[in-house]
């Protein structure tokens, strides 16, 4: 951060793209899970 104190547009944008790639990751990792448990249950009950 510069000692400006205002913070430009473009940091401000790229500020909200590295959070929004950020929640974007975390979904997907949620995602992935869900699914893994889901598959591994339904193995299990067929098994």
């Amino acid at each position: 951060m510069r000692a400006g104190g205002r913070i430009s547009i473009t940091e401000s944008y790229f500020m909200m793209l590295m959070k929004f790639i950020y929640y974007a990751c975390l979904a997907v990792v949620i995602l992935m899970a869900v699914v893994f448990c889901v598959s591994v249950l339904f193995i299990l009950e067929n098994s």
